[in-house]
């Protein structure tokens, strides 16, 4: 036999069921090693691979573009020429109880055809007595050394004691391979680890056999835990399931440190012929599902009892065994005699973040995160609620942020990642609060709605009974202050006019004449001063008393006092003016209906605080999101599109690196229409809709003419994409009609590409490709059947998920009833061979003798004739 040079000739390595998880990600890992070479020149050249793969597939289509050959549907006679070319033979059964028989044939010295025609295999031309020579009666044959690995698993370990019964804890390794005992479903599989490792130990040089019993795997999109990591993505159920109490330990190890162990076996074969390959983690089923639910979901977990784990359609029979397996294991010769480099050496739990990002790129959960922006009125709602409709993401409005924020104050999450954020949302949400309770919020100009606003009915709760208070309490205060100044107001003007009175009164006694001459002259006041010379008279009542005045004194005095009254009227007018500035602080406005407070300025702080924490919210995160028109500056965009939220120390113009990239959107689309559409538009519009949107002509132009505005100043957000190369798509609105909308949300679809979540159906699907089809043969007037499936797909998905949830009651019916079948042929054999004989030939005697005490009869006639008796 020719001996292989280690590291300068590629081994030629066969895994079966190339389309299965494990040997998937086997094959890939393997695929990427690379020889090592000896030259030094040959360093900067691309290395030749270590390993060529071949393999066998379950499925035609179901090829891995890391294996060179796949074999489909090929029956064993093709199948040994295949294996006799390799050098390494990967069996694979930890996945399906099917591999074992053929894993059985290919590694024995004899093996019987399956009288069952197998996934792989087409045995109809053989017949189940022939018997072939597998791989073991071909060693004679061999150009060279073979190496066989079974992957097993250690569901074969399931039922083995502990070693200590008093320190449940102390782990089982595979030096002690010899006490297992296999869970009642994995007995064939721990009758093959036997014959492996007994084969194995025959000819070691030539055929070479190892068992790598293999802990739950995870890691690259997850295979018995995907149920836990798609419920929590989802976000559907705000609770995750636990079945059982959780208080199991699972071993485990990820898929690619398996792959890694694979790897070591082929290149350093260890002496042992079993090797446990679990990592050091001792991770309970709660401890896994709750840190899957922290990361993915909610946090939070329900347990239920493990019965209902069977009407899951996600869990195959194997992985409900494998949840409820409860062993300590230590891989001991894995660690001592392989060099293997661990990726999640220290499990699950450890290592979730991860594990999770593995979960998103394997399976492609990718989220999508959209921006609309555009002028008022020019459909930017509708828009986004569309694209969210068509790629189940969420909408984002800053209106919609405050209210769920302002009613999630009640309920606060008790499982807060970030307690320094936790601290200032709520501190912020406090100043929200306090401000609109006092009237200090604010409309956002250039805004559709009312912002900060909270949708309240005012009659109800204690918000509205202290808003009604203060308000009468204002107005009562306003009267009362009123009524104090129309007093004063009027006792001044009755001391005014005595005053006036009696100064006319004085002059005319004194100067009676003149001041005949001087009112006809039109005005004595202005003339008195003007024409008297004489500074001082006496004035007196009688000839006994008298007073020296001043002319010029008495008319000075009667001109303060019209200042005077003037001061006032304008202070009172002042006073009027700063009441109506109150009361329109203080005014009641309308939004959706309802009655909202009205408001002066929305502190930006929080306007972005709200929003950033909506877009770094798990479903978010998970699934994507729509922005509906927001941010709306520049300065809004860099402040809530900034790595740490902080953008005080950066410079004005914002590199691309120091956006976040979770929450930064990587489609942009900017809607714009002309001024004469959009206010045609808005004067078409329901009166309601007018309302709730505030699409007032003078408030509407104002908001109008200042976006516009804004947009020559380029200081809305759309400068801030284009510094950050995120290029807005430019959708002009020219018309209402159905047919331009499907147009324009074609576009859409067609820029952000395919949904990447679980959500895409086959009518999806195919809805898309007519999409596709219509686009190229340009064929519009099938474009608005594309629209009635459009309006017609949430009654569809409706039908179907019933239809769906009708199909699986019964399937998990009959397989309720297959179980309760299969339970009870052994008692039905057992009755049928050992008592109903005895028991029917009584109960023909019985009614034959028809005796007085039928029961005693049967009883006695039991007893005698019990076939049992010595």
């Amino acid at each position: 036999m020719a001996e292989d040079t280690a590291g300068s000739i590629p081994k030629r390595v066969f895994i079966n069921s190339v389309d299965s998880y494990a040997s998937r990600n086997i094959a890939k890992f393997l695929s990427e090693r690379r020889l090592v070479s000896t030259y030094e020149e040959d360093e900067t050249e691309e290395q030749e691979r270590a390993f060529q793969l071949v393999g066998s597939a379950d499925r035609r289509d179901g090829g891995s573009p890391h294996v060179l050959e796949v074999y489909s549907k090929a029956n064993r006679d093709e199948l040994l020429l295949k294996l006799m070319q390799c050098d390494v033979i990967i069996y694979n059964i930890s996945e399906h109880a099917d591999q074992v028989e053929e894993a059985l044939w290919a590694v024995s010295e004899k093996g019987k055809a399956c009288s069952q025609p197998e996934a792989t295999f087409s045995n109809e031309d053989t017949d189940s007595d022939v018997v072939f020579p597998a791989l073991h009666g071909q060693m004679e044959q061999f150009a060279a050394s073979k190496m066989f690995i079974l992957i097993s698993t250690v569901m074969t370990w399931a039922l083995t004691e502990p070693l200590d019964p008093e320190d449940p804890t102390l782990p089982l390794t595979d030096e002690l391979f010899w006490r297992r005992r296999p869970h009642p479903n994995f007995k064939s599989h721990c009758e093959l680890e036997k014959r492996v490792v007994k084969l194995g130990k025959i000819n070691k040089r030539v055929f070479s056999t190892y068992v790598v019993a293999s802990g739950c795997l995870y890691g690259k999109g997850e295979q018995f835990l995907h149920y836990f990591f798609k419920t929590a993505w989802l976000g559907g159920q705000h609770e995750i399931l636990l079945f059982g109490d959780g208080n199991n330990v699972i071993p485990m190890i990820h898929v690619i440190d398996l792959a890694s162990v694979i790897q070591n076996v082929i290149e350093q074969p260890p002496l042992p012929g079993y090797l446990l390959a679990v990592d050091n983690s001792d991770n309970t089923l709660e401890e896994i599902v709750k840190m899957v639910a922290s990361v993915l979901g909610s946090g939070t977990i329900q347990k239920k009892p493990f019965e209902e784990a069977f009407l899951i359609p996600d869990f195959s029979v194997m992985e409900i065994d494998a949840l409820q397996l409860n062993l300590y294991m230590d891989s001991v010769y894995v660690k001592e005699l392989l060099s293997v480099k661990w990726m999640c050496e220290s499990g699950l739990v450890e290592n979730i973040e991860l594990v999770v990002e593995e979960y998103r790129q394997s399976r492609q959960l990718l989220p999508i995160r959209v921006c609309v922006l555009g002028p008022p009125a020019v459909g930017k709602s509708t828009v986004s609620k569309h694209i969210c409709q068509q790629y189940k993401l969420h909408y984002i409005s800053l209106e919609e942020s405050i209210s769920q924020l302002d009613a999630a104050m009640d309920n606060p999450d008790e499982d807060e990642e970030d307690d320094d954020s936790l601290e200032e949302t709520r501190m912020l949400l406090s100043r929200f609060r306090e401000s609109r309770d006092t009237g200090t919020l604010a409309m956002d100009p250039g805004q559709n709605n009312w912002l900060g606003t909270q949708v309240r009915d005012p009659g109800q709760g204690d918000w509205s009974r202290r808003l009604r208070e203060r308000r009468g309490e204002e107005e009562e205060r306003r009267g009362e202050e009123e009524e104090r100044r129309g007093e004063e107001r009027r006792g001044e003007e009755r001391r005014g006019e005595a005053q006036s009175t009696e100064t006319h009164t004085k002059i005319h006694y004194l100067c009676k004449p003149l001041a005949e001459w001087v009112s006809g002259a039109g005005g004595h006041h202005a003339a008195l001063k003007a024409a008297i010379p004489v500074n001082e008279y006496r004035i007196g009542r009688g000839q006994k008393n008298y007073t020296r005045i001043s002319i010029t004194s008495l008319l000075d005095e009667e001109r303060r006092g019209e200042e005077r009254e003037e001061r006032r009227g304008e202070e009172r007018r002042g006073e009027e003016r700063r009441g109506e500035e109150r009361r329109g602080d203080l005014s009641w406005g309308y939004w959706s209906g309802k009655l909202v407070w009205e408001t002066d300025t929305l502190d930006e702080q929080f306007k972005v605080k709200v929003v950033r924490d909506r877009l770094l919210s798990k479903p978010c995160r998970n699934q994507g999101f729509v922005l509906d028109n927001f941010p709306v500056t520049r300065d809004q965009a860099r402040e809530l599109f900034s790595a740490d939220g902080d953008n005080s120390e950066e410079p004005e113009e914002a590199p691309i690196s120091s956006c976040s990239r979770r929450i930064t959107p990587e489609f942009v689309f900017y809607l714009d229409a002309s001024e004469e559409f959009l206010k045609a538009r808005v004067k078409n519009l329901p009166e309601s809709l007018i309302q709730e949107q505030d699409y007032q002509q003078e408030a509407f132009l104002q908001r109008l003419a200042t976006f516009r505005m804004s947009r020559l100043k380029n200081e809305t957000a759309l400068e801030y994409f284009e510094e950050i190369d995120v290029a807005p798509v430019l959708l002009e609105v020219t018309s209402n009609e159905k047919l331009d909308t499907t147009l324009l949300m074609h576009k859409v679809f067609e820029t952000i590409g395919q949904p990447r979540n679980y959500q895409l159906s086959p009518e999806v699907g195919q809805d898309k490709e007519e999409e596709k089809r219509v686009g190229k043969t340009g064929h519009e007037d099938a474009l608005p059947s594309l629209w009635e499936k459009g309006c017609g797909e949430e009654d569809k998905q409706k039908a179907e998920g019933a239809g769906k949830w009708i199909t699986r009651l019964e399937k998990v019916k009959l397989y309720e009833d297959k179980q309760l079948e299969a339970q009870s042929v052994p008692v039905r054999n057992y009755l049928m061979e050992h008592v109903m004989p005895t028991l029917t030939q009584g109960l023909i005697q019985c009614c034959r003798s028809q005796p007085q005490d039928p029961v005693d009869f049967l009883a006695e006639y039991l007893l005698r004739n019990n076939p049992f008796n010595s």
